[in-house]
């Protein structure tokens, strides 16, 4: 499976600033995400949908949907 790249994730979702608005976090908030190259499991539908869901909720945390999709409990 590919290596996610958080940054390039924000970007399609229009920038640290507009996840930030859009969530009504601090921008500081989302560029962590970026650092730790990670998305909190809480936020990643909406990242999706962020998207036009170019990133699908299995693509951004695999560890997370992947696992809930195989299992049946997604």
């Amino acid at each position: 499976m590919n290596q996610v790249n958080v940054e390039q994730i924000i970007e399609a979702a229009g920038g640290v600033s507009a996840v930030s608005e859009r969530l009504a976090i601090s921008y500081e908030a989302v560029r962590k995400w970026v650092v730790k190259n990670r998305i909190p499991a809480e936020r990643v539908m909406v990242i999706s949908i962020m998207t036009n869901e170019q990133y699908s909720p299995e693509s951004i945390r695999p560890d997370v949907f992947l696992k809930s999709f195989l299992l049946g409990t997604a």
